[in-house]
């Protein structure tokens, strides 16, 4: 390692200088992964802590999907009062896109619908 501090220090690269320089200084520190159970007993086992992580972050998507079935109760009644266009309107958004566009989501041109 030292060896690497000499070499990047006569080739002008300071930031591998001082990465090895950091790395030398701290030295070896070993990871755990620990974490709390709901009761707040401490896990170290690491199938037990991927499990307790599975579960917590279970329940933050589970509090979306909530979120996502009140969007739809709202669209349900949105829905209800929405009322269907007219020709005028239907004629209106055909004139609206220019010629000579890339096509939209379903691949259709202006050109194919004008």
């Amino acid at each position: 390692m030292l060896e690497g501090t000499k070499e990047a220090s006569k080739r002008n690269e300071a930031r591998k200088f001082y990465t090895v320089a950091r790395r030398m200084k701290v030295g070896f520190q070993p990871r755990t992964s620990i974490c709390k159970e709901r009761d707040n007993n401490l896990i170290g086992y690491i199938r037990l802590v991927m499990e307790r992580r599975k579960q917590y972050f279970y329940g933050i998507l589970k509090i979306k999907d909530d979120v996502q079935i009140w969007e739809e109760a709202i669209y349900q009644v949105l829905k209800e009062k929405i009322e269907p266009p007219t020709k005028d309107d239907v004629r209106e958004i055909i004139r609206k896109p220019k010629k000579n566009k890339s096509p939209g989501e379903g691949n259709i041109s202006a050109e194919l619908i004008k």
